[in-house]
């Protein structure tokens, strides 16, 4: 799966347009969203359209994140103070900051980019115990986003064997799943560079 992805971002890099101009949503709680174009990579969008499970791709994800965590870190002051209610999603405490989530609807026509905006307030507990509670509020996004509600409830396929039995989401990152912590466990060293580049994106 990999190659193939590999060779459908190559085979995107020789035709066509670089970039093409893709709507970012920033979900900000209590139905407040604000709503941007933005230039992305035409591999990212290419590769997800071909690729069902493009999401759990290794070399795609770290393009995705490559290029979008510098647009998110550019519209930080508007998405922020557009959040109604400032307060911690785990302990209601004043926030201090936000964590964003952005979620890929590359593979539709049009395609678009969902960031989940989730105020945090500066308790290393909150800021660790926050992420099970982004997790509930992506597949609640996910399925109120999608038309055809099934789709977005495809649970992600393990990013060792494959399987979409009982995986998980890394809590790091939430891009990428496991079906035990043994597989997690073995795919770390390889993972571990974007999943911390996430998290580093999100509090910066």
């Amino acid at each position: 799966m990999p190659n193939r992805l590999c060779l459908t971002l190559a085979l995107a890099m020789e035709a066509g347009p670089a970039t093409l101009n893709v709507q970012l949503t920033f979900l900000c709680g209590d139905g407040a969203k604000l709503h941007y174009t933005h230039a992305l990579p035409t591999t990212l969008i290419s590769a997800a359209q071909k690729d069902p499970v493009y999401r759990t791709n290794q070399t795609w994800q770290q393009l995705f994140v490559e290029s979008i965590f510098p647009v998110i870190q550019q519209r930080y002051k508007e998405y922020y103070a557009t959040i109604p209610r400032k307060r911690c999603i785990v302990c209601a405490r004043a926030s201090t900051h936000a964590l964003t989530t952005p979620m890929s609807w590359l593979h539709k026509d049009p395609p678009f980019v969902a960031v989940l905006v989730s105020p945090v307030c500066k308790r290393p507990a909150c800021d660790r115990d926050s992420r099970a509670t982004i997790q509930e509020m992506i597949l609640q996004e996910m399925v109120e986003l999608d038309p055809h509600k099934s789709e977005a409830l495809v649970a992600l396929p393990c990013g060792v064997c494959g399987t979409t039995v009982n995986t998980r989401k890394c809590t790091g990152c939430g891009t990428l799943a496991y079906c035990s912590k043994e597989h997690q466990k073995a795919h770390w060293q390889e993972h571990k560079a974007l999943c911390n580049s996430i998290k580093g994106a999100n509090t910066a």
